[in-house]
């Protein structure tokens, strides 16, 4: 008897747990934190308190030390950190990128498409921004190269160009990138900022969140959030303009992710998923 008055206990504390609440129309104001404080649960990481407006079309970098919550930030915009104090909201459609991308068996553009109808234009134009079209034209069938268990294995650094060019295709107003910039060599990585992180990108009108150890990427952002040690600033600037040598001081060595390594080198192999029994880590309901 007890254990099942415990057991109901834990179901209706699950079921009192909230999150970022999810609107549909983006608005000019597509993400707004007020006073609010997200936390895996008691005795567990929580994020520092923090209040934080971005509106559309900002490119907003997050930085700071391995284990800061860089990662857990981005889990709370996702909706799958619970929020346990304040009030945030994230409005319209949301493209993520995570720091492990999935590749699933099927066609190159499947993997991009997952599912939305081909546009051959947009689909095009967002693998010149991906810095995609040399490596499908080594491939024998290009877009239509079969990929995954049964097909080409891609490089640790494809396969995150794969997952942005996914993202892209959403057509969304939020795009949300856990540390997408380490997966690539230094010139892929110009290439990316430049077609698609700045103003003059492909999404430049989209709202932009990047978590990176690239600090030289951060002149190029309007909005700085670090964090460190339990606390968050959060700092405006006037974004710089984009230029190559902007991007030529190294990364700092102490890159990876928050409390876990990251395995995406260059020549990683990728984890593979079937479609059917995917059962990802990101709640997508939350990102649809």
């Amino acid at each position: 008897m007890e254990r099942g008055s415990r057991f109901v206990r834990e179901v209706a504390a699950e079921d009192k747990e909230r999150y970022i609440h999810r609107e549909p129309v983006a608005g000019t104001t597509p993400v707004v934190l007020e006073d609010c404080t997200f936390s895996w649960g008691a005795d567990k990481f929580s994020l520092p308190r923090m209040t934080l407006s971005i509106a559309a079309g900002e490119f907003v970098t997050v930085v700071g030390r391995v284990g800061s919550g860089k990662s857990s930030l981005v889990s709370a915009l996702c909706g799958e950190m619970p929020l346990v104090d304040g009030a945030g909201r994230l409005c319209g459609r949301i493209g993520y990128v995570s720091q492990k991308p999935r590749v699933m068996d099927g066609t190159f553009r499947e993997n991009v498409l997952m599912g939305e109808d081909y546009d051959e234009k947009l689909f095009w134009q967002i693998i010149h921004a991906c810095a995609l079209t040399h490596d499908l034209e080594q491939m024998d069938s290009s877009d239509l190269t079969r990929v995954g268990y049964n097909g080409v294995n891609l490089s640790g650094g494809q396969v995150a160009r794969l997952a942005l060019a996914r993202a892209l295709y959403r057509q969304a107003d939020v795009y949300i990138f856990d540390d997408l910039l380490a997966a690539v060599d230094s010139r892929v990585e110009r290439h990316l900022v430049h077609h698609v992180l700045c103003a003059e990108g492909i999404i430049g009108s989209k709202t932009r969140i990047l978590v990176t150890h690239a600090t030289h990427v951060v002149p190029l952002s309007s909005r700085v959030i670090t964090l460190s040690e339990g606390h968050v600033d959060i700092a405006t600037q006037t974004p710089a303009p984009f230029s190559s040598g902007l991007l030529d001081i190294p990364t700092p060595p102490d890159s990876g992710s928050d409390g876990e390594a990251s395995d995406i080198a260059a020549e990683a192999k990728p984890f593979v998923v079937h479609l059917e029994d995917e059962k990802p880590p990101v709640r997508w309901s939350h990102l649809a």
